[in-house]
């Protein structure tokens, strides 16, 4: 009976991506930044009605319509064609009504709960549907868009109950951090020749992606060093996380493995 429900449910879960969920730990983390890590039982309950409308029901909306646009390519990618719809458990049609169905129910939800909540869904929104059918094949902009929503998850944690004006350092950094993953991660798509599965590949030259760390890590170093006590732990963080990522990518096949499974 529970293998019964769980091959049933399995394929919602992958195509909605609920594995993908921890992001919004940083959304939380804002949150807390914003409350002073002291927030009451109200801001509580509307950080629950937060995460309700934007991860299960728009990103899970967001990840389904991005599975459905990108159907046959994810069948050209050694990792991503076991995924529902390259796979057969899911007609890509189908996929379509779910991306829609959640996205709308979504943005219904939050206009029931918060004027805010109503602008964060529509924010995180717009940038997905410009990466997804304008920029995903315009070199350095697809990496930005990539980038942002991490920040956004960040701000909007911070907005939610407080004013994020004065975290500008921390958003400066929360960016930086994120296009070097993004960056890596393009470096390391080129190096498994995912052309076919990814176009915009062919676009990029390694070299040149490498060379952006000249720039971001120092760009990280100096930010660390330019607010208080939270930018810098902030800053550290990113920059022992992108070494991390990077040297254990190359270092350590468990690690390697780990990223891997990460990004399938």
């Amino acid at each position: 009976m529970l293998e019964t429900i769980k091959n049933k449910v399995d394929p919602f879960a992958r195509l909605t991506r609920w594995a993908d969920y921890g992001t919004f730990g940083q959304l939380i983390f804002g949150f807390l930044i914003g409350t002073g890590f002291a927030p009451t039982g109200e801001q509580l309950l509307l950080l629950g009605k937060a995460l309700f409308v934007l991860v299960p029901l728009l990103y899970g909306g967001i990840y389904a319509l991005n599975d459905y646009r990108d159907a046959e390519l994810d069948k050209k990618n050694k990792f991503k064609r076991s995924r529902p719809i390259p796979y057969g458990q899911i007609k890509r049609n189908t996929a379509l009504v779910i991306a829609l169905t959640l996205i709308t129910s979504g943005l219904v939800v939050a206009a029931l709960i918060d004027t805010k909540v109503v602008i964060m869904a529509i924010s995180f929104l717009i940038v997905n549907l410009l990466y997804t059918f304008v920029f995903k094949n315009m070199r350095y902009m697809e990496i930005f868009l990539n980038a942002m929503p991490h920040v956004f998850r960040l701000l909007f944690g911070i907005w939610l109950v407080a004013d994020p004006a004065p975290y500008a350092v921390l958003a400066a950094i929360w960016l930086v951090g994120n296009l070097n993953i993004c960056v890596f991660r393009r470096i390391k798509e080129i190096e498994e020749k995912n052309f076919t599965a990814r176009p915009v590949l062919k676009r990029y030259d390694k070299k040149t992606l490498a060379s952006f760390y000249y720039v971001l890590m120092p760009a990280l170093v100096i930010l660390t060093f330019l607010g208080g006590l939270l930018e810098i732990v902030a800053g550290i963080f990113w920059l022992g996380f992108s070494t991390l990522v990077i040297a254990g990518y190359y270092r350590s096949k468990p690690l390697k493995r780990l990223i891997e499974e990460a990004w399938k």
